[in-house]
């Protein structure tokens, strides 16, 4: 995960660029195409973790297939709140947010795949995802006018 961080937090400028121009509302089209592709491949092979998971004892979740689909629903249905906290610019105001939701998140997985309360973490360290949304603000300050828009 850290690495997924590292990475990130490397190419900020260019995932910005990226990212406010597919979350524009005109390329909401695109979006969700985008999203459906994703899911389509990822829903068999999540299923097929959770059935494992299962097998393993390490879950508990009646319908692989189905949990794996809420599972992609749930990180697809923040888009909104995604855009409205990088959209903010106090900071800790779209930490709260983010943090909230994704919290609430967490707690419903654990549910889902019948984990004890706090097996999920989907954040990571809030002090991590806070110098990201710091780094978010501050990328693409010297790109062309053209990236940030």
């Amino acid at each position: 995960m850290s690495l997924g961080r590292d990475w990130k937090r490397e190419h900020l400028a260019e995932l910005k660029a990226a990212f406010t121009t597919l979350l524009y509302p005109e390329n909401a089209v695109l979006y969700y195409r985008i999203v459906d592709a994703v899911s389509a491949v990822l829903a068999p092979a999540l299923a097929r973790i959770i059935e494992q998971g299962n097998a393993q004892g390490v879950f508990d979740a009646d319908d692989p297939a189905l949990a794996a689909e809420i599972l992609l629903g749930l990180s697809n249905g923040r888009r909104a709140l995604v855009i409205a906290a990088l959209a903010e610019a106090d900071t800790d105001r779209a930490l709260a947010m983010i943090v909230g939701r994704v919290g609430a998140e967490e707690a419903v997985i654990d549910r889902l795949l019948g984990l004890k309360p706090g097996g999920v973490d989907l954040m990571g360290p809030k002090d991590a995802l806070r110098a990201m949304l710091v780094d978010w603000n501050e990328a693409g300050r010297d790109q062309p006018a053209s990236l940030a828009r």
